[in-house]
């Protein structure tokens, strides 16, 4: 396989990512505009969700990717929802934040 035939077109999108936290903390302040894996994921946005004007312990977190296309083919669906989870929760001895990538809107 020559390097001529390999695929690296840079791709560029937003995804939202469903965050769960804590009730006592605040994931936007300590999320928003921070980068994750390797640069490649940079958390662009953040809301609060709320049911009823109630704090939902929800978040949406609009996600920045930057990858090659080949890695997403090889990241997407397996690995990178769990590798972004854990590099979320690295600071942390527990699992402080769960969530998904989900197709809802920001």
């Amino acid at each position: 396989m020559s390097l001529t035939s390999l695929s690296f077109t840079f791709i560029f999108s937003v995804a939202v990512f469903v965050l769960y936290a804590p009730v006592n903390s605040d994931a936007c302040s300590e999320l928003n505009h921070k980068t994750f894996l390797e640069d490649r994921a940079k958390i662009a946005e953040c809301e609060l969700d709320t049911h009823d004007g109630h704090f939902a312990n929800q978040y949406r977190l609009g996600v920045e990717l930057h990858f090659h296309e080949s890695d997403i083919r090889q990241l997407w669906h397996k690995f990178l929802q769990s590798a972004f989870l854990k590099e979320i929760n690295s600071p942390y001895d527990t699992c402080h934040y769960n969530g998904y990538f989900s197709n809802m809107a920001l």
